[in-house]
C-alpha cells in the first residue's frame, strides 16, 4: 500500500458516522501507515496532505496527533518525523499546509485533494464503501 492508497482509505473512515466500529478502523489504519514507504514517496502533494492531517490543519475528525505527553508510543510520531524528513529532501518546492476556513460548515470537503474526490482514483475507496457499507459523505 503506498500513501495515495492509504490516504484514500483513511478518508473513507474519516467520513463514517461516529461510532465505535469507527475508531476501532482508525486505530487499525493507523497502524497500518506505511512508514516504511514514505522515504520513497514523491508525491509533494500527498506528503502535504498527510503532514495536515497528522498536525490537525486538515479539517479531519480523525488521524491527528494526540495530546502532549500521549505522543510517544503513537503511530503519529514516527509517521510526522519521516514525512517531514521526505518533504525537505524534496525540498520546499510547493508543498505546503492545507489551509481550511474552519469558519465555514463543511470546510473539511474544501481540504480534500483531487485525488480523493476524483471518480477513477477512488476505486479502493468504493469498494472499501461496498464492504463496510454506506455512509455519509
Amino acid at each position: 500500500m503506498d500513501l495515495r492508497d492509504w490516504l484514500i482509505q483513511a478518508d473513507q473512515i474519516d467520513r463514517r458516522r461516529f461510532s465505535a466500529a469507527r475508531y476501532r478502523a482508525i486505530d487499525r489504519h493507523g497502524a497500518a501507515f506505511p512508514l516504511g514507504r514514505i522515504p520513497e514517496e514523491v508525491d509533494r502533494e500527498a506528503l502535504a496532505l498527510t503532514r495536515a492531517i497528522i498536525l490537525g490543519r486538515a479539517g479531519w475528525h480523525s488521524f491527528y496527533r494526540p495530546q502532549r505527553g500521549h505522543r510517544a508510543d503513537h503511530w503519529t510520531t514516527p509517521a510526522l518525523m519521516a514525512v517531514n524528513n521526505q518533504i525537505a529532501r524534496l525540498g520546499s518546492g510547493n508543498v505546503s499546509i492545507l489551509q481550511v476556513d474552519t469558519s465555514r460548515p463543511h470546510a473539511a470537503s474544501t481540504a480534500r485533494p483531487h485525488f480523493l474526490s476524483s471518480g477513477n482514483d477512488l476505486d479502493c475507496a468504493n469498494n472499501l464503501d461496498a464492504i463496510q457499507g454506506d455512509y455519509p459523505r
